[in-house]
């Protein structure tokens, strides 16, 4: 089995073999080496004497998985569904501060979240949206943050190598790939519930072709697909790979060429892998959404989600209109 932590070498390795790093990228290299360097130690700890406790954790309801092609609506879903606190889901402190504990995350939180709002801090990378440390994150984002080789997001870190990536971590064309990933992400999932209880509500693009290796780990899994006009998601992905992508992850610099082949080729891999697989799914546990409609009615949409899979719903109503208003006023700001 894999522990999902990696340290300065593991990163290094992965650029030799990966097309190297340019001059200019060195000192991004630098402070990505820096920061796995200072957490290595907690990662040691975790592998020498947690590992065990971890491996017996106990993942007693199935998780609920939010899939879709990029820029579909998945994030926006997360966020929504988030509120409700029966949920474990990632947040934006595990991706700072991947190995402390839930009980140093009591007291550092909030002060850093206060130190924030002071500040009035903003993700550079996410369309200048103020940083909460309660907002969810994605798995694949955290795999990164703890140094896991076996992340699906190292194609966006070294993408001349990207088709190596997703053959090895998303589309499994080498069934030792597929028992490797399954037996690695099964301990990450029990990393989860080890440092926080919860029902797991996962978002996570490059499980859109997953499904069936998830359905072999977690037969009662439930799906939430978002889907979005592919026109839309592609002149989506172009201003992200420029917006966000290139400026704040890339260790290489891919051409034009290479972005649009990735854009292109990424898309149709990942949609057909869908409508393969998606015939696997017990018709109860998949809900497919629209994004115009999600993005219209979230309320409503997230009520029939909460009907279909047989969750109360009452309790957190008010907390998702209060969610609900604030997005819908970042929007609003955000594009006048």
């Amino acid at each position: 089995m894999k522990n999902p932590s990696g340290g300065p070498l593991m990163l290094l390795r992965l650029a030799a073999k990966n097309g190297g790093v340019p001059l200019a990228r060195l000192p991004r290299l630098a402070v990505n080496l820096l920061r796995l360097s200072i957490n290595y130690p907690f990662v040691l700890w975790e592998r020498w004497f947690l590992s065990r406790k971890i491996q017996n954790t106990q993942i007693e309801s199935a998780p609920v998985f939010i899939i879709g092609h990029f820029r579909s609506g998945t994030s926006l879903m997360h966020k929504l569904m988030a509120v409700d606190p029966r949920w474990r889901h990632i947040n934006e402190y595990e991706l700072i501060f991947p190995h402390l504990s839930t009980q140093t995350e009591r007291v550092v939180k909030p002060t850093l979240q206060r130190l924030i709002n002071f500040l009035k801090l903003k993700h550079p990378n996410f369309n200048d949206y103020p940083i909460n440390l309660d907002d969810p994150n994605e798995d694949e984002a955290l795999l990164i943050s703890l140094g896991a080789s076996w992340g699906a997001y190292w194609s966006y870190i070294f993408p001349k190598n990207w088709q190596q990536f997703s053959s090895q971590s998303i589309f499994f064309k080498n069934e030792e790939d597929k028992k490797q990933w399954k037996a690695s992400y099964l301990f990450f999932l029990k990393r989860l519930l080890f440092k926080k209880k919860g029902h797991l509500l996962i978002k996570s693009p490059p499980h859109t072709a997953r499904v069936a290796a998830l359905l072999e780990l977690f037969p009662n899994a439930k799906f939430i697909y978002m889907n979005r006009n592919q026109d839309d998601v592609k002149k989506s992905m172009n201003k992200i790979w420029r917006t966000e992508i290139l400026p704040f992850f890339c260790l290489q610099k891919p051409d034009e060429e290479l972005i649009q082949n990735y854009i292109q080729e990424n898309f149709e891999l990942l949609m057909t892998a869908f409508k393969e697989q998606k015939t696997l799914i017990p018709e109860n546990q998949l809900i497919e959404v629209d994004y115009e409609d999600f993005t219209s009615f979230p309320k409503k949409v997230i009520e029939r989600i909460y009907a279909q899979f047989d969750l109360p719903i009452g309790q957190i109503k008010d907390l998702l209109d209060k969610k609900i208003e604030e997005q819908k006023s970042y929007r609003e700001s955000n594009y006048r």
